[in-house]
């Protein structure tokens, strides 16, 4: 029944990445000869009108980039996010470029122009996370689905962050809480949390992932609230799911079967039924496994990569 749940993240995505950093850097190290191992990522965001936010991030120390443009509206206790990323393969940029097809919804080129000194934060002898700020110059074009959103920016803000790690660290300690896994044949996912933090609970979806002319498509829906809203049954074998705004309808779980008429909405505007579906209550094998995080979600277990925004 135990498993470890990080600290929330804050209400944009640069607060995540900052306290996933936090979280991870924070575990106490264990010796290692090991060598020492660099990761790098670029990361930008930039607020659009109605209440959007996006980002762009990608990985490029080594190897081939994995791009993402991120789109979201963040709410007190929820959130709303869709995922892009081109199916195609990514571009060995070396930390310094996020360059990327966006199917035939946009594309983005952008190269790293530094401003000012880096940071540096060094964490014992163990880890060192160098950020330095700067701005993303060039491209960034993209037309959501439907048109609910117009992306046209030229410079982002921007951070590049590189993180040195010289020995292992001992995972932290798990606190007790109850979960609830579900999945449904039409490949939706959710996931509940209960105990973790003074009495409240935190509910997240994923809907099915779409991939259609060059581009894949993850959307996430969140919310956080008091407990009642994911109530367990004394006996440990029931759950009642009413998590409100931004998702509508209810749902239980009885006999490994999550039934009702619980809905998750997306930014896009699309929705997606999460019942009925096989669903399991402090089970780390069941279904349910939801690629990628909301700025909200909890971050599970120890982190063994980089201290930077989990994607799919």
């Amino acid at each position: 029944m135990t498993r470890g749940l990080g600290r929330l993240a804050g209400a944009t995505i640069g607060c995540l990445m900052l306290l996933s950093a936090l979280c991870w850097l924070l575990v106490a190290p264990a010796p290692s000869s090991a060598r020492s191992e660099v990761q790098i990522s670029l990361q930008a965001h930039v607020a659009l009108g109605g209440g959007l936010d996006a980002a762009v991030y990608a990985r490029g120390e080594q190897g081939l980039d994995r791009a993402h443009l991120v789109i979201s509206r963040q709410g007190k206790t929820s959130a709303l996010q869709a995922t892009y990323k081109s199916t195609d393969e990514g571009r060995p940029t070396a930390g310094k470029r996020i360059v990327s097809k966006l199917g035939d919804r946009g594309s983005m080129r952008l190269t790293f122009e530094p401003r000012g000194v880096p940071e540096v934060r060094e964490y014992g002898h163990c880890s060192k996370l160098i950020d330095q700020k700067g701005v993303l110059a060039g491209y960034l074009r993209f037309r959501g689905e439907r048109h609910y959103v117009e992306v046209l920016e030229h410079r982002l803000k921007a951070h590049r962050y590189k993180f040195v790690e010289r020995c292992r660290r001992r995972p932290p300690p798990r606190p007790e809480f109850h979960q609830l896994t579900a999945c449904t044949d039409a490949g939706t996912r959710l996931r509940a949390y209960s105990g973790f933090r003074d009495g409240e609970s935190f509910i997240y979806s994923q809907g099915p992932r779409i991939e259609k002319r060059g581009l894949a498509v993850d959307d996430i829906a969140s919310v956080s609230g008091p407990d009642p809203v994911f109530k367990i049954s004394n006996d440990g074998s029931r759950a009642k799911l009413d998590p409100g705004p931004p998702f509508t309808g209810t749902a239980k779980l009885k006999n490994e079967r999550l039934t009702g008429n619980l809905v998750m909405p997306t930014i896009r505007g699309p929705e997606f039924a999460l019942t009925p579906g096989e669903g399991h209550l402090d089970d780390r094998d069941g279904c349910g496994g939801v690629r990628g995080r909301t700025t909200l979600a909890p971050a599970i277990g120890a982190q063994s990569g980089p201290p930077f925004l989990a994607l799919p």
